[in-house]
């Protein structure tokens, strides 16, 4: 359920994303710490100790202008975003008087986990594991993140958001800020309740769903783990990109009504082309069987099951699915990825320094950290147009938000979480030509935390006897999107082909304000064959659609293409405010139409080999 910024800001306002401003007014000090475990990891960690109201724990209102109550999670994307600026509020106002203590209320959430995170986010302030949920209930919390002011006497003088953006850069209400200002100025707060958003915090169950299983109940076990093993925990699972791992029971339960939600709104498992047009390697769309059984199952709390009806645990491959690869590619040092702000695509150009044109008839991609690694493309350029972009700043790479910014020769192929490796039909290759370099644009995002990448990727040769090689032609359209329109549309075809030929894949691609795409082949006899259609278009998770079996097209064939787009101010994705005119273009505030055809020539009938005899190396920059 890994969520982009900008995905996060459009559930924000959406009741996939509940809120809640609900007010407290006056606390007992102490009292709140009843039942929670205290880690203090301000200067030198020290060790978490009971926090029952006794001397060993102080009093955090004592001598303080005002403390801060903000409920975490280490598990929520939206409460990780947050971290770096809750550390930047209490180094500003920590020597004004103002104490600031995290409160990290999740049943699923143990003690070690919070010490784990808390360290390994260089947490300035004290953080309290609310076990049983007594504090998040004294408060009414029930967000991460949340915040809550108290000042010396108790009362609670502002509750709800941190501010109004997950995206630092952008925040244009920096709320908690305020409210401590105006309490260090002696005034009353001019705005004490806002929305909270983010993910619910789980409370112990009071009901064993467990105890209430029967043979005709959906269970975690029987029922519900098989799908979690097959469709999610790809990404959900430690180390991964899933901000929460759904390996067991505990976790599953725990997160079960967003299981719900996110499954039946078809936002989770993320993928985007629709059923009945193409039949794609790696889909990853639940039937409408397996929505279901995840829906009753929550609904009916969340039954266990028998422990001996859990299937055993999947194995994920963690070095190269094929083997060892030939040449391995890489970038020539690590990037590094900031810990707050908006996801980064940043294009790293690796030079393969083929001495002769090569074959390749597979590659397999390595994120280097797979936490903050959200896909990678490989594309070829053979023109030498990525070295002009290359090699301008401190950090390895360029950024370019919509494609790679030019025109690439080709493309290799690419990852995201749940597509795996395959190799192209027997006797078809991509043709790399000699002295072409490899471009690898990855999508980067960020979780609260600095992290580092060091992605590559495997290529592999071809071993026997090329007949074919796999072409890349891009069908596009312009674009002059009227401010406000929200429901621009536009359609181009391809003029009939007079060759046959075999599609083997399709790569749709447009920006921020793209809803539909579809394409469409027309046969020589009139019939349609819907090549893809995507009717909730994504920008965050695109990929390259690799058909099971490739669709063969006689000549004459037609390809049509028709896109949608909303420029209006109802567009939660609009990067502009308010709209305005956009047309064709590389940055954010642009768009693009086009889609990518992958496909061999039924005439095209090579002899040919790779040169082979090369040991395999790494080609780096």
């Amino acid at each position: 359920m890994r969520l982009s910024l900008r995905k996060r800001h459009l559930l924000m306002k959406t009741p996939l994303i509940q809120k809640t401003a609900r007010f407290v007014t006056v606390l007992a000090p102490l009292a709140l710490l009843s039942g929670a475990a205290l880690l203090l990891t301000g200067g030198a960690p020290k060790p978490v100790v009971s926090a029952a109201p006794s001397a060993a724990v102080p009093d955090t209102l004592h001598g303080k202008k005002a403390t801060v109550y903000v409920f975490l999670s280490t598990q929520c994307p939206i409460s990780k975003v947050y971290v770096p600026r809750l550390n930047m509020l209490a180094r500003d106002f920590g020597s004004r008087g103002v104490r600031f203590v995290g409160v990290f209320s999740n049943m699923q959430e143990g003690t070690a986990e919070m010490q784990a995170f808390a360290r390994g986010r260089g947490f300035v302030f004290p953080v309290v594991r609310d076990a049983d949920a007594t504090l998040a209930t004294k408060f009414g919390a029930r967000m991460t993140p949340q915040a809550f002011v108290v000042d010396p006497s108790g009362a609670v003088v502002y509750a709800g958001r941190i501010d109004d953006s997950f995206d630092g850069a952008v925040v244009k209400h920096p709320d908690l800020r305020l409210a401590l200002t105006d309490v260090l100025a002696g005034r009353p707060v001019a705005h004490p309740k806002t929305l909270a958003f983010g993910c619910v915090i789980r409370r112990p169950a009071t009901v064993s769903a467990v105890q209430t299983a029967s043979a005709q109940t959906v269970t975690y076990t029987r029922d519900v783990a098989p799908i979690l093993q097959s469709q999610c925990e790809s990404c959900h699972r430690p180390g991964q990109i899933g901000p929460m791992a759904l390996t067991n029971y505990a976790q599953a339960a725990a997160w079960r009504g967003d299981i719900k939600r996110y499954t039946q709104s078809r936002t989770m498992p993320p993928w985007k082309a629709d059923p009945g047009a193409g039949d794609f390697q790696d889909s990853r769309r639940l039937t409408a069987k397996q929505l279901a059984t995840l829906a009753n199952w929550a609904d009916a709390g969340a039954p266990e099951g028998d422990p001996n009806d859990l299937p055993p645990a999947p194995h994920f491959h963690g070095g190269w699915t094929l083997g060892e690869p030939d040449r391995i590619i890489q970038p020539s040092r690590a990037y590094h990825v900031a810990a707050d702000g908006a996801d980064v695509y940043r294009c790293f150009v690796v030079p393969t320094d083929f001495t002769q044109d090569r074959y390749v008839s597979a590659v397999d991609v390595q994120p280097g950290n797979r936490a903050v690694v959200h896909h990678v493309i490989a594309f070829i350029d053979g023109s030498g147009a990525s070295a002009k972009l290359d090699g301008h700043e401190s950090e390895p790479g360029y950024t370019s938000f919509g494609g790679v910014g030019f025109t690439p020769t080709g493309a290799l192929g690419g990852w995201a979480p749940g597509i795996t490796a395959h190799y192209l039909p027997p006797g078809v290759a991509t043709l790399v030509p000699k002295g072409a370099r490899i471009v690898l644009q990855v999508h980067y995002h960020k979780n609260g935390k600095p992290e580092t990448d060091l992605s590559r990727v495997g290529v592999y040769f071809a071993k026997g006897e090329v007949t074919k090689t796999l072409h890349v032609v891009p069908l596009i359209h312009g674009l002059n999107i009227p401010a406000g329109d929200p429901n621009y549309t536009v359609s181009t075809t391809m003029p009939a082909s007079p060759v046959g030929y075999h599609l083997l894949a399709v790569t749709p691609h447009m920006h921020l304000l793209g809803q539909k795409m579809a394409l469409t082949a027309t046969l020589p006899t009139g019939k349609k064959l819907p090549l893809i259609s995507i009717s909730h278009w994504d920008f965050n998770w695109q990929y390259i659609y690799f058909y099971k079996r490739p669709l063969a097209l006689p000549p004459g064939t037609r390809i049509s293409m028709t896109a949608t787009y909303d420029n209006s101010a109802k567009n939660l994705r609009n990067p502009n405010s308010p709209p305005k005119a956009v047309t064709w273009g590389e940055q954010t505030t642009d768009e693009m139409c086009i889609a990518f055809l992958h496909y061999t020539l039924d005439r095209e009938h090579l002899t040919a080999r790779d040169p082979g005899g090369v040991p395999a190396k790494v080609a780096t920059k």
